[in-house]
C-alpha cells in the first residue's frame, strides 16, 4: 500500500505527488499493482461550501480515475457529519468502510483492520490548534477527537500485536521527541495514545498533522511523520 500525509483537498498541490505518473517515476511500474493509497488523515473530501471536494467534483474524479482505492484515515479537518453518514457505509474486502465515491472510502474513526496481510489498528482524529479561527459545523467539527466512550471501545476491543499503526497523529511522549521539546499544544488524542502504546504491540506508526517530515526510532518501534511525502509499506 501507498501512505501518504495530508491532502486538505489538493492545498498547494498536494494531489500532485500521488498522481500515478509521479508514483511511477519515484517508485517503477511496479506501483501502478498497488492496491490501496491511504491517506493519513485531512483528506477534505466533502468539504462544506467546495464543489471541488464535493461528490462529482473534480478532486474526487482525480481519485475515482487511479488504479487503486484511496482509504482515508479521519483527520481533525474533516466533515464528519457528510462523511459518517450510516448511507454511506460499506464493506472493502469484508472490512467497514465509509464510501464517498466509486474508489474513496473512509476508515471508521478506529478499529482493526487487515489489508495486504497486514494488521493494522486505525485510530483517526486530533485537536485543532486553529480551532478558534474556524467556524463550528463548517470548518471545524467537535468529533475531532475520540470521545471517552469510543477511547473505552478502543481499549476494550484491542486485537493483540499489530503491524502497524495508522494515525493522523503522534502519541505525546513521540510529538515532544518530533517538536523537539516544545511546549504541546492540548490534544486529547495525543494523551490517550501515549497511554495506548504503553498496553499495544506494534511495529510501525504513520501519521500526518504536523506538516512535515521525520522518521523517530523508539527502540523496537518506527514512527513516521509524512507530509507531502509517499512511502510503499
Amino acid at each position: 500500500m501507498i501512505l501518504y500525509g495530508d491532502l486538505h483537498g489538493n492545498c498547494n498541490g498536494a494531489l500532485d505527488l500521488i498522481k500515478p505518473d509521479a508514483l511511477v517515476k519515484k517508485y517503477g511500474e511496479a506501483v501502478l499493482k498497488q492496491k490501496y493509497l491511504v491517506i493519513l488523515g485531512d483528506g477534505g473530501f466533502l468539504w462544506k461550501n467546495s464543489p471541488y471536494c464535493a461528490r462529482g467534483g473534480e478532486l474526487i474524479k482525480a481519485f475515482d480515475s487511479m488504479p487503486w482505492k484511496t482509504l482515508c484515515v479521519a483527520g481533525n479537518h474533516e466533515n464528519f457529519e457528510d462523511i459518517y453518514s450510516e448511507d454511506n457505509l460499506t464493506t472493502v474486502d469484508g472490512q467497514s468502510f465509509y464510501q464517498i465515491s466509486d474508489k474513496v472510502f473512509y476508515f471508521k474513526r478506529y478499529g482493526c483492520y487487515t489489508l495486504e496481510n497486514k494488521k493494522l489498528l486505525v485510530l483517526g482524529g486530533a485537536a485543532s490548534i486553529d480551532k478558534a479561527m474556524r467556524q463550528e459545523g463548517v470548518s471545524w467539527f467537535p468529533e475531532e477527537c475520540l470521545s471517552p466512550d469510543e477511547q473505552k471501545d478502543i481499549v476494550k476491543n484491542l486485537c493483540g500485536s499489530y503491524d502497524a499503526v495508522l494515525a493522523h497523529t503522534l502519541p505525546q511522549s513521540i510529538a515532544r521527541i518530533h517538536l523537539n521539546g516544545s511546549p504541546l499544544f492540548h490534544d486529547d488524542n495525543s494523551i490517550f495514545f501515549e497511554k495506548l502504546q504503553q498496553i499495544i504491540s506494534f511495529n510501525y506508526w504513520f501519521c500526518g498533522h504536523f506538516h512535515n517530515n521525520d522518521e523517530i526510532i523508539a527502540g523496537p518501534r518506527k514512527y513516521e511523520v509524512l507530509y507531502f511525502n509517499t512511502i510503499l509499506f
